[in-house]
């Protein structure tokens, strides 16, 4: 009940967005300074210094990310600092569950769009796949029945359906367009005419005004 009531508390989601932050900075440090030939719990190298900046357990934690997910594994330290941040600052998620369904959208789709694009790349001495595994998978069966057009097609859909979910990208509505200024140099004759005939009218009154001044002058 403490932690609980601790999470609610104002200082509860700051500690919460320092911990998820410090924990994507981790997991990006350790994906972009990933090697191939760095020793790890599934690989061990002839070369015992390790190149990854969070060192033997970054260097596993980056085996398992690429090798699955490719270069579409940056989504998720990516993923982690926007929460941290909101977190820390006492922001709430919005729509949750469909920000969620976009971003696994977008974790299934990326990967084998980066194996379609790209194949397999050199990265710092090794041949690694661009979409990891499950890139090389999902691009497989995708081609497999709609060849590589409609697998692009069908790639490209997942990936804009999954930016719309997941973030508050949209399109402007009608009535916001509506409600845009219409330009100075969009004024025509019909918007004029009105302050003209006022003008007009404004003399007319003034000119009647003085002839009466005139005649009670004459007069007397």
């Amino acid at each position: 009940m403490e932690l609980l009531h601790f999470a609610k508390s104002r200082r509860g989601p700051e500690l919460i967005g320092i911990v998820v932050l410090a924990m994507g900075l981790s997991l990006g440090a350790s994906l972009v300074t990933y090697h191939p030939d760095d020793s790890s719990a599934f690989y061990t190298s002839t070369n015992s210094a390790i190149s990854n900046a969070i060192g033997y357990y970054g260097a596993t934690v980056a085996w398992i990310f690429v090798g699955f997910f490719g270069f579409a594994s940056l989504l998720f330290p990516l993923g982690l600092l926007i929460i941290g941040w909101q977190r820390f600052w006492g922001s709430e998620l919005d729509y949750l569950q469909t920000k969620l369904i976009g971003s696994i959208t977008l974790v299934i789709a990326v990967p084998p769009t980066l194996d379609l694009m790209f194949g397999k790349v050199w990265v710092r001495g090794a041949l690694l796949a661009a979409g990891g595994y499950l890139g090389q998978e999902i691009d497989r069966t995708a081609i497999a029945n709609l060849n590589r057009g409609g697998a692009s097609i069908l790639f490209g859909t997942m990936i804009l359906v999954g930016l719309l979910l997941s973030t508050r990208l949209r399109r402007p509505a009608a009535k916001d367009r509506r409600a845009w200024p219409r330009p100075v140099a969009s004024v025509g004759a019909s918007d004029r005419a009105p302050a003209q005939g006022e003008n007009e009218r404004g003399d007319r009154a003034q000119a009647r005004a003085a002839t009466r001044r005139s005649r009670r002058n004459a007069s007397c």
